[in-house]
């Protein structure tokens, strides 16, 4: 076995935060002399990093048999089907896939990586403590790529608002129901333009329903959009609205703070950890935020008013919290560390 190969399974693409995280972290492991691939039969390979969970959970163990090494990455429980039904399908594939984690967690996996103390706390209260090894490295971004733009100043108008997610809907309509109902709420207590610009994987029926357009308020459906338009988008908004509830390390918050883009958002999940230190404002939720009760938007509201009040100050707090702590060089050496068993 050779621990300059390392196995990184499932292969991903496409949309969410596992694919994203692949995509940094791989080029960086490659540049500095490690071999990359996808085959958990390769008899070569010294690690093995589960993104998540794999279902080739027989493959798995005969590579544990040959002493190959398991690290673990782990993000946020499913959790939206135990309260709110998303369709049988997506209910199924909640259950069945915290289950292949779990099971990998508890019997498989010689370390784990846990996305933020949350998902750490809320693996451990539901599963229960396991003998593995254990980090927590946040989710990583590329500060030369994600970089900001001039400042767009408090007093430009109308008030612009991004709304970055994977997907919204199959269960996750609260989230965009949360966001346009902000929006909605804000233009009227500004009495002031806003735009909201949602990019991501909207079905067609839920962009209708939520779409507003009147004097004060609009949104913006821009689909599911390039990384460069990701960017874009960033640095022309005076901050991004977090949707995601209990979410364990939202990529699109780090994206956006590299871009000097503050955040706002409900204080649930990882969000407050990501925050902390001036990089946006996270408020009480107000409600039960794990039943999806409906939230108190009069704290967002208020948030956002000294937010933009003072947007310059947020915007450099954003941009440093990025550099100090979520830049891919150094989440890359410490994911070594751990894959290694160095830490």
């Amino acid at each position: 076995m050779n621990e300059q190969r390392i196995c990184i399974i499932p292969k991903l693409e496409g949309l969410g935060g596992p694919a994203s995280f692949q995509r940094r972290l791989i080029p960086v492991l490659e540049e500095r002399g490690y071999l990359v691939h996808h085959d958990l039969t390769d008899k070569e390979t010294g690690v093995i990093l589960v993104n998540g969970g794999t279902r080739d959970i027989l493959g798995l163990w005969r590579a544990k048999r040959r002493g190959v090494r398991i690290v673990q990455r782990l993000a946020q429980v499913n959790w939206v089907h135990r309260y709110r039904f998303g369709g049988l399908g997506y209910t199924f594939r909640s259950i069945r896939n915290n289950l292949l984690l779990a099971v990998i967690r508890r019997f498989l996996a010689d370390q784990i990586i846990y996305q933020s103390e949350f998902v750490k706390n809320i693996w451990e209260s539901t599963y229960g403590v396991v003998p593995a090894q254990t980090s927590i490295i946040y989710n990583g971004v590329d500060v030369a790529e994600f970089s900001p733009a001039l400042s767009i100043g408090a007093a430009q108008r109308p008030i612009q608002i991004a709304v970055i997610e994977g997907h919204l809907g199959e269960g996750n309509e609260i989230f965009l129901a949360n966001a346009v109902n902000f929006g909605e709420a804000l233009a009227a207590f500004l009495q002031t333009p806003v735009v909201m610009r949602v990019a991501g994987d909207v079905p067609l029926n839920l962009s209708q329903k939520w779409h507003r357009n009147t004097a004060l308020f609009q949104t913006h459906w821009m689909g599911v959009i390039s990384r460069d338009e990701i960017i874009a988008l960033n640095r022309s908004s005076h901050f991004l609205f977090s949707a995601e509830l209990n979410g364990g390390c939202p990529n699109a918050v780090i994206e956006a703070l590299a871009c000097g883009t503050p955040v706002l958002g409900y204080a649930t999940g990882a969000l407050p950890e990501l925050l902390a230190g001036g990089a946006g404002i996270c408020v009480a939720y107000g409600g039960n935020h794990w039943r999806l009760d409906p939230p108190d938007v009069q704290g967002l509201l208020t948030a956002a008013q000294e937010l933009l009040q003072h947007l310059p100050d947020y915007q450099e707090a954003a941009r440093k919290k990025a550099v100090d702590q979520y830049a891919i060089q150094s989440i890359s050496n410490l994911y070594l560390k751990a894959i290694l068993g160095e830490n």
